[in-house]
């Protein structure tokens, strides 16, 4: 588990190093760049079939998952020249749950089910400014990247190999739209909405947020919203392993602009 770790650190300090490097270039090339290190209040809920059974319905809420969280890191950068730009954004989940489940087919009652996801959820897009709204209104596409490991471990075994220990990267393209625009004089509001497809059988997200500008500039500004994101997927072997992830919550974030 720990190398999903180790190759997504590279990731997030790439993420760090390259916004330190763009702020020396802003000016002379014109860019605008932001950088938003983020807090996301999210709930989890982890669904696994195997074999077409039920294994590891696992919902945990943000009180638990703070307690159950080993370690998280999130991130967004953005790009922007003129119409164009691009995003890059990351979020790296740890955690651990185990509990005793209610008999159901093929499950003996008081079954105890140990999980443990890692999860890399990686964001490389563009945006283009249309000419609809020239103020706020983005066509976003890209890849998404969610590199996922999990194990789980029935105990008493559903059967000898009933475990499930997958460690696997699915990437989608998606395709989506992103408004905002300012309701006063600080404050501001935008929404976005995406959904993609590749490695996956679907992925969407969807989020919304209200920003207020601090500072006698205002060129930074303190963001609160809400952020949903969900993926399926099957895997066909050994045995047939369906999996069904979503994170959705509040998020509390700090943007720098320069």
């Amino acid at each position: 588990m720990r190398c999903l770790f180790r190759r997504s650190s590279p990731a997030l300090i790439g993420i760090v190093l390259f916004a330190l490097a763009a702020h020396s270039t802003a000016r002379a090339e014109g860019w605008k760049w932001e950088l938003v290190p983020y807090l996301w209040a999210s709930d989890v809920r982890l669904d696994v079939a195997l074999d077409r059974v039920d294994v590891a319905p696992v919902e945990v809420g943000f009180g638990d998952l703070v307690e159950k969280l080993d370690l998280g890191a999130l991130v967004h950068f953005e790009g922007s020249k003129g119409k164009y730009g691009f995003f890059v954004d990351a979020s790296y989940f740890e955690l651990s749950d185990d509990q005793t489940i209610a008999g159901r087919p093929a499950i003996e009652d008081g079954t105890t089910v140990d999980t443990a996801l890692e999860q890399l959820m990686l964001e490389l897009g563009g945006k283009y400014r249309l000419p609809w709204d020239a103020r706020a209104l983005d066509l976003l596409f890209g890849v998404r990247l969610f590199d996922v490991s999990v194990e789980i471990d029935l105990d008493p075994p559903l059967a000898p190999d009933a475990s499930v220990d997958r460690d696997r990267s699915l990437v989608d393209a998606f395709v989506g739209l992103r408004y905002g625009a300012q309701f006063a004089d600080r404050w501001s509001w935008s929404v976005r909405a995406d959904a993609g497809t590749g490695d996956t059988d679907l992925s969407w997200h969807a989020a919304a947020n209200v920003g207020v500008a601090l500072g006698e500039k205002r060129k930074n500004s303190l963001h609160v919203g809400y952020r949903h994101i969900q993926f399926e997927a099957e895997d066909d072997g050994p045995g047939i392993t369906e999996t069904e992830l979503s994170y959705s919550g509040l998020m509390l974030g700090y943007r720098f602009v320069f």
